[in-house]
């Protein structure tokens, strides 16, 4: 309301057709997907939700739901109010329109107030991530060490491998790389994640199913595509961070597998 009101169009061209099918629009799709990543924060501490075989749905539905409104509204304003050659290139894009709308104080005043809304996702996230290694520690005897929590219910040594991962990414001068490369590392899990669902219902389409995936088997082939499609682009555009990441996960395969092969060895 308080902008000019820039022109805007939302019809598709010619242009922008052969930029959705571009390498440079799928490596942005990695920036687009940290406005998502919290959608399936709530599976992370399913264990600590009531009723979880129906409320964890409705949880992760509408929080998906809220998430998309906030994020594309916000967009429409930052494009509505901003000239789109000032957005062009820009990484504090909030700060950018901020200070079209408001002017240069008000501009300072809502980069501080984004900078704290960040500080509250690292929180959440800092709550959220250790339950996974927490987990990983109860379903592996071989890691047994890290599932241990507090009488407050803290996994500490899980938090304390968190921040240790935390403290080395800070380390790394290249913000941008960092976020490439775990971008890459979760698009890749989310890819498999969705893989095996299929792979699962192929080999035990009788297994006790309390979750049902809606739409199977066509939204998660949609999704496959997509992410597939994605990755490609990102290997080819990224191939240093991409092969971070797949050391990564050649790293995590291994430990799997010494640990499962310690598991099933005999005890003397």
């Amino acid at each position: 309301m308080i902008g000019e009101g820039q022109p805007l169009s939302f019809a598709p061209d010619a242009a922008g057709w052969r930029a959705l099918l571009s390498p440079a629009f799928a490596v942005s799709l990695v920036y687009v997907s940290y406005a998502y990543s919290g959608w399936n924060a709530a599976v992370y501490v399913t264990g600590e939700i009531e009723n979880p075989r129906r409320n964890l749905s409705r949880i992760l539905l509408a929080g998906t739901a809220v998430v998309l409104l906030l994020y594309v509204g916000l967009n429409y304003v930052f494009l509505r109010s901003t000239p789109l050659g000032e957005l062009k290139g820009q990484l504090e894009v909030g700060f950018v329109a901020a200070t079209s709308l408001f002017g240069h104080l008000g501009g300072r005043l809502m980069g501080g107030v984004i900078a704290a809304l960040l500080v509250s996702t690292i929180s959440s996230m800092v709550f959220a991530g250790p339950r996974i290694v927490q987990t990983m520690g109860e379903d592996m005897p071989a890691l047994r060490f890290l599932a241990p929590k507090s009488r407050a219910g803290i996994p500490v040594r899980a938090l304390a491998l968190q921040t240790v991962i935390t403290l080395a990414f800070i380390l790394k001068p290249s913000f941008q790389g960092v976020l490439v490369y775990a971008g890459f590392v979760l698009n890749l899990f989310t890819f498999l994640t969705v893989l095996g669902l299929i792979v699962l219902r192929w080999r035990q389409p009788n297994l006790l199913r309390p979750y049902r995936a809606w739409g199977y088997p066509f939204t998660p082939l949609v999704f496959l595509v997509l992410s597939g499609w994605t990755l490609a682009f990102i290997l080819t555009e990224k191939p240093i961070e991409s092969l971070y990441g797949l050391a990564t996960l050649a790293v995590g395969g291994l430990v799997y597998f010494l640990t499962t092969r310690l598991e099933a060895s005999p005890t003397t």
